[in-house]
Formats: C-alpha cells, structure tokens, sequence
C-alpha cells in the first residue's frame, strides 16, 4: 500500500491505535474495550514488549509479538494484529506480518487464531504458515486456538 509507515510504537501511540481497532469484531467478541486496550498497549509498550503501529494518515492497525527464551530460543510468537474496521484485505495486514517476520531474528514463527475466525486462517495459510496444532478453551471456555508455525530462516 502506498504511503503505508509501519514503525514501532511508543505508549504515545496506545490511545490512538486503541481507539482505531476497538471496534474490530474479533476484539468485541473477546470483550475488548478501547480504554482496556489503551491501557495493555501502553503498559506493553512501555515494559519493552514489541509492538508495530501502521499509518496512513491515521492508524490502520498495529501487531504485537515478542521473541524470547521460549521455544528452546528458536521461535517468536506473534499475540496479534488488528486492523482498524474497513482496513481489511487492503494489504496492511500482510505489511504488518512482513514487517514482523523481518523483525525477528529466531528461526520460526508461531502465532494462534481462534477456531471461528476463519479468514485469518486462510490469511495466515497463504503466508506460508502451516497449522501444527490446537489449545482447547485456551482464550475462551469451548473455543479452540489453532496454531500455526513458518520457519523464517
């Protein structure tokens, strides 16, 4: 997407991008609210968690991973992206999920997508993620969490 700046956030940023995706469906089914959101990103941001805001003018949405001693220090784990509503299949999705892979520097990806959002899994698929298997009522009690991996290097 043209004019697309991807960037790490700052807690700066947290009220803004908070107030951008709140109102994303998959967040509402989950129970988020933009001030609870707000206030995790901010906390996140400011404990050295890593998260990516993208802009056009305005927040598009954000992506919140990390990269850690987990995994025997061979896989980072991506917790989120969100778009802001009507941002999807605009190609900011995927510039976040490049941008996230370039940023981690261990050998495999791994993320999780609720069993009903079915549009991320394809999302996730055409990326060259690869499911290798499920969390029963890890989120929420009778959802299951498919889990995908992607070697990056």
């Amino acid at each position: 997407m043209a004019g697309l700046t991807i960037r790490p956030a700052t807690t700066d940023d947290a009220p803004r991008i908070a107030a951008a995706v709140a109102a994303q469906p998959l967040l509402q089914r989950y129970g988020v609210t933009e001030a609870g959101l707000a206030s995790d990103l901010a906390r996140a941001i400011g404990g050295g968690e890593r998260v990516l805001v993208a802009e056009k003018d305005e927040v598009l949405g954000f992506a919140r991973f990390g990269q850690g001693p987990g995994f025997h220090g061979m896989a980072g784990f991506l917790q989120l992206i969100a778009l802001r509503p009507g941002s999807e299949s605009s190609g900011v999705g995927r510039a976040l999920l490049d941008a996230v892979e370039a940023a981690v520097t261990l050998r495999y990806l791994l993320l999780s997508v609720s069993d009903f959002n079915e549009g991320a899994q394809r999302f996730y698929e055409r990326a060259g993620y690869e499911r290798v298997g499920e969390m029963k009522s890890a989120t929420l009690v009778g959802v299951r969490e498919l889990i995908y991996q992607k070697r990056l290097r």
